[in-house]
């Protein structure tokens, strides 16, 4: 119950430009995304994007997963490590845009293109993820 004004600047910055009328539908999603991961980022779940949540190594190219549980990606040599069913397979071009989801200013982001394969996965991976942040906060 502690007052987060950076937290609320957020959201106020996210509505503003919702409401700013800035946005053609195929940029709606993209929005979306930017705006919950940094939130749940700002929150205290950022996922690790660049080392095995694992092992701690360098994220190699491979079979890529997304631990749920263990907040992060997963590399292959670590891939059996993994909760069975707490992981879910994460191709590099997802990779690459929560990296820069994270990375960039939405001005800059909202640049990036995402074929319907990628939105799809990626919806995938949020919202299992924030169910696993509901369970743990439970």
């Amino acid at each position: 119950e502690e007052k987060d004004p950076d937290a609320f600047l957020m959201l106020n910055e996210a509505f503003a430009k919702l409401n700013n009328g800035d946005f053609n539908e195929s940029k709606l999603l993209p929005f979306y995304f930017y705006s919950l991961w940094n939130f749940l980022g700002h929150m205290g779940y950022k996922p690790d994007l660049f080392s095995c949540v694992l092992c701690g190594q360098k994220l190699i190219q491979g079979r890529l997963s997304f631990s749920f549980e263990d907040g992060g990606i997963i590399c292959p040599r670590c891939f059996s490590k993994a909760t069975k069913g707490d992981k879910m397979p994460i191709g590099s071009d997802e990779v690459k845009i929560l990296r820069l989801f994270f990375a960039k200013p939405w001005e800059e982001a909202k640049k990036i293109k995402m074929e319907n394969p990628i939105r799809l996965n990626l919806n995938k991976i949020l919202e299992r993820y924030f169910r696993q942040i509901k369970l743990t906060a439970d």
